[in-house]
């Protein structure tokens, strides 16, 4: 089987809306709206600049003080990552990569669960 084009997740949501530049918190991120079955299934932001340890302190900071403090918020074996979960279904985590190669995502991802209750 071979591996998905980047601009399709493996459940087969397709990135049907891309914007190439978005500023946020003063930053450059690649925008991504990943849709199945005409549904908003993901929107991904990929940081598109020169990445420190403080662009994802900066973003952490700014979702908590919107959303409250995430979940969790660890240092992983390739750099860090925070989560929330969100009365309305929606999942957002942030993932800073500082090892193999520098990234900074983004994701919001609906959660499979709160759609399986309206069956």
């Amino acid at each position: 089987m071979q591996n998905p084009e980047p601009t399709t997740l493996s459940g087969g949501a397709k990135c049907s809306l891309h914007i190439k530049s978005y500023a946020l918190l003063n930053d450059p991120y690649e925008v991504c709206f990943f849709f199945l079955d005409k549904r908003l299934i993901q929107v991904t932001l990929g940081h598109r600049g020169e990445l420190f340890k403080g662009d994802y302190e900066g973003l952490v900071d700014a979702l908590a003080s919107k959303y409250g403090e995430p979940l969790s918020n660890r240092k992983t074996s390739l750099g860090f990552a925070a989560n929330w979960s969100l009365n309305n279904g929606v999942n957002i985590s942030v993932f800073y990569m500082d090892k193999l190669l520098p990234l900074l995502n983004l994701v919001y991802q609906t959660r499979l669960a709160s759609e399986a209750e309206k069956l």
